[in-house]
């Protein structure tokens, strides 16, 4: 019942899609485990807490900890539903609320879709295997308010409410802005955007492909999301750590060239300073990156967004041997 509620409120899977994930180590212990996480796709579709609640209770790993049948009916009569009737009623009557998926898609169909740009989802398409990870990673970091732009033009283009955008919707979405569009070109923009080449435009790739345009790229969530990236805190990214992160996709040419895009210092990794090279100084690779980060940013017109700061993790560790230090 939970993973069914999770399918139908998120548009994707809590644990595991296909057979073939049953290969996939991570995603095997995570089903085992019933580790999950309420990510990015929830808090752009801006489902309720009731509805977290609801399916939080009914992925418990322990039988004897997940709701009965008769208690999650008994949930979604007596509090889901009622709650949900307010919010409707208070967004009725002028008042805000938040929405579940259903109810908020159908407000959003009217939001027209002309505040995206060809040239800006086509640049990403452009992007190196690196780049749009950094801000796939930058994407997650993302609050709901920071995206709420962005959030009714992929509902408006979600025009069958399964919380991704399909190659038919995409076009759709850009048919009255851009007639001239071949459909060549749109599928060449498509694949640009899939990121994961599941055939399907998911919230996470479409925020990750227009939070340049939007000016979602800051110094903060840069560092955020190398420190994702470089989990264990070296200070640098390493193969290991993008071979983890793309696990059954993993392949040693791939990873390769993903670090190819940044290491400018050519050892084999990517540091923090590599990483702001390849995000500010050339739009596509970063390899034109010459002189200090702050020139960099000068010369992408991008000097107003503060000092390049150390990630939090490297902050951190200075700090602490300050400490040691006095």
């Amino acid at each position: 019942v939970g993973v069914v509620a999770w399918i139908l409120l998120a548009g994707d899977f809590p644990f595991v899609k296909t057979e073939e994930d049953l290969k996939d180590k991570e995603k095997l212990n995570k089903l085992l485990n019933a580790a999950y996480r309420f990510g990015i796709t929830w808090k752009g579709r801006n489902i309720s807490q009731d509805a977290k609640s609801f399916v939080a209770k009914c992925l418990k790993k322990k039988p004897e900890d997940r709701w009965t049948a008769k208690e999650a009916l008994k949930f979604v009569q007596e509090t889901w539903m009622p709650n949900l009737e307010a919010s409707k009623k208070k967004e009725k009557n002028g008042g805000g609320s938040d929405h579940d998926s259903p109810e908020y898609c159908k407000m959003s169909r009217n939001v027209e879709t002309t505040g995206v740009k060809v040239e800006d989802v086509s640049r990403f398409g452009t992007y190196g295997r690196l780049k749009k990870t950094v801000l796939m990673a930058m994407a997650h970091t993302m609050e709901r308010d920071d995206v709420e732009g962005l959030r009714q033009i992929f509902f408006a283009a979600d025009t069958t409410n399964a919380g991704t955008i399909s190659l038919t919707e995409l076009k759709g979405a850009f048919v009255k802005l851009h007639p001239d569009l071949t459909d060549e070109e749109m599928e060449a923009i498509f694949r640009g955007i899939d990121h994961d080449r599941s055939g399907q435009i998911h919230w996470a790739e479409f925020v990750a492909a227009l939070s340049e345009s939007y000016g979602l790229v800051t110094m903060d969530r840069l560092a955020e999301a190398f420190d994702r990236l470089d989990a264990e805190g070296k200070g640098y990214i390493s193969h290991d750590d993008l071979k983890r992160l793309l696990g059954k996709d993993y392949d040693t040419q791939i990873v390769d060239d993903m670090i190819k895009e940044a290491d400018f210092k050519q050892n084999g990794q990517v540091d923090y300073e590599e990483l702001l090279r390849l995000m500010f100084e050339n739009p596509t690779t970063g390899m034109e990156a010459v002189g200090d980060v702050g020139e960099a940013l000068r010369v992408a017109g991008m000097e107003d967004i503060g000092t390049p700061s150390l990630p939090p993790s490297r902050r951190a560790t200075m700090e602490m041997n300050d400490a040691d230090e006095s």
